[in-house]
């Protein structure tokens, strides 16, 4: 519909299953290839594939080098939870309740960002207040670069804001929530940049086999995924 309006088209795609009439392709998900498009696009046709190309805002390379910085002398002090805008299912307060029974450091701290239109913000902000640590909530956050920087370890949604803890480099354990969500959670789980909460196991189980090595390690391999410059190389590609 589109190709004869213009003169030079780009797809973004994370799914592989189509055909796609374009002259540049991107796909941002860890674990394509090149290969998964062969019979989808023309020859001719160039691709972007990988996280490297994750189309992230700029702050997200502002903030990674004091990010990674922080990454050296690994500890968990500042806990970052982070589900997604409206978390319809009220994972986050599922989170909460699970952290009461693990045992933490006693000077933790836990930032919960949700959106500003979650029907569970009331009650998750109440939630806070029963927690045995000081626990902060934040609505329509415009800083979360800054925040996650400054966080030790996430428990977040596996989506577009796993590249963006990657490029920053923070710890996370990542929930799927959705089904599209499972090949990226695998894979950056198998390249041990993330640990994948999987059914069955529960979360205080997972969180106290966190050791600041462990958090050093799993920082390392994320930041490797991606740098945060990948906005600045598909334009590039664009404009030539």
């Amino acid at each position: 519909t589109l190709r004869p309006a213009c003169q030079r088209l780009m797809v973004i795609d994370d799914l592989a299953d189509r055909l796609h009439d374009c002259d540049l392709l991107l796909d941002q998900n860890l674990g394509r290839t090149k290969r998964d498009y062969d019979c989808l696009l023309a020859p001719v046709t160039k691709t972007l594939i990988g996280p490297k190309h994750a189309l992230l805002r700029p702050e997200f390379a502002q903030w990674r080098s004091y990010s990674l910085a922080r990454r050296n002398h690994s500890q968990l002090k500042n806990l970052l939870i982070t589900m997604g805008g409206v978390d319809e299912g009220n994972v986050t307060g599922q989170v909460l309740d699970a952290l009461k029974v693990c045992e933490l450091p006693e000077d933790l701290r836990i930032m919960v960002v949700m959106g500003l239109h979650s029907p569970w913000l009331e009650q998750v902000k109440e939630q806070a207040g029963d927690m045995p640590w000081p626990t902060q909530v934040l609505a329509n956050v415009n800083n979360i670069a800054q925040l996650m920087s400054d966080s030790d370890l996430a428990i977040g949604a596996v989506g577009s804001t796993a590249w963006e803890r990657c490029c920053l480099g923070l710890p996370t354990i990542q929930l799927v929530l959705a089904d599209n969500q499972k090949e990226a959670a695998t894979a950056i789980a198998d390249l041990q940049a993330a640990i994948s909460l999987d059914k069955g196991v529960a979360l205080p189980q997972t969180i106290q086999q966190i050791t600041a090595k462990k958090l050093h390690h799993m920082a390392v391999n994320a930041s490797m995924l991606c740098d945060g410059q990948g906005t600045i190389s598909i334009t590039n590609e664009m404009l030539n």
